[in-house]
């Protein structure tokens, strides 16, 4: 940050002007962040990079008791796994570190949320909650995400970058050459997972593991098999 300048200094600019340029700066990303949504690629001179969200987060509310979250973010997408008064669920982000979400708890349907930063961190609404809730950053996330879902799939038309962290399973994809973000919980041997797009369509899939280099995934008309193209 800089230093606060004597009055009538020239060499750097003064309170009001670095408003201005952090402004400038908050914008820039903004509109990157929808550039890369739509189009997958942005200028550097818009200041791409996403701000660091990435972390540990916990609140609560007198409806939904205690709220954990375990937050990863890059430049398109934020993805993480939680709970909410006892209940695991998995979400996705469709942006960097604001935006609409896909969130899905285990044992129940895939619905909407919504995340954005806050003063003391970040505003999560989940869904059937009548509020968002406002959570603190208490420490680093944890990272990491082995696991058999973890990893690169690509098939006809579909590809997912998947990070398990559990039983659950959250990140983003590209469908028909739409971005989409991905969260899942399992659902006996199977996984039951949400895919939210940029028009608000929430695609409800269910994704089988057919061994440790193929997924079948229904719900998009019929079945499609991905093979791991990566981790």
């Amino acid at each position: 940050m800089v230093s606060s300048n004597q009055p009538g200094s020239s060499d750097q600019p003064g309170p009001a002007a670095r408003r201005l340029q952090r402004g400038r700066k908050v914008l820039g990303s903004a509109f990157c962040g929808l550039l890369l949504l739509a189009s997958g690629a942005c200028s550097h001179s818009f200041n791409a990079a996403a701000p660091g969200f990435s972390g540990l987060y916990s609140g609560s509310s007198a409806g939904s008791g205690p709220v954990e979250l375990d937050l990863t973010n890059d430049d398109l997408f934020a993805w993480g796994t939680g709970s909410a008064d006892g209940q695991a669920f998995a979400l996705a982000v469709l942006g960097p570190w604001a935006g609409p979400a896909v969130v899905v708890f285990e044992g129940a349907s895939p619905g909407g949320g919504h995340l954005e930063p806050s003063p003391a961190g970040l505003n999560l609404q989940l869904p059937g909650a009548p509020e968002a809730l406002e959570l603190e950053r208490t420490g680093d996330a944890a990272g990491g995400s082995r696991g058999t879902y973890s990893g690169l799939w690509r098939g006809s038309g579909l590809e997912l970058r998947l990070h398990q962290r559990g039983n659950l399973v959250a990140g983003q994809g590209r469908l028909e050459g739409q971005p989409a973000a991905v969260a899942c919980a399992p659902t006996g041997s199977d996984l039951r997972c949400g895919a939210l797009l940029p028009d608000s369509s929430l695609l409800r899939l269910t994704v089988e593991r057919r061994s440790d280099r193929e997924l079948r995934v229904r719900g998009l008309g019929g079945s499609l098999d991905l093979r791991r193209s990566g981790r």
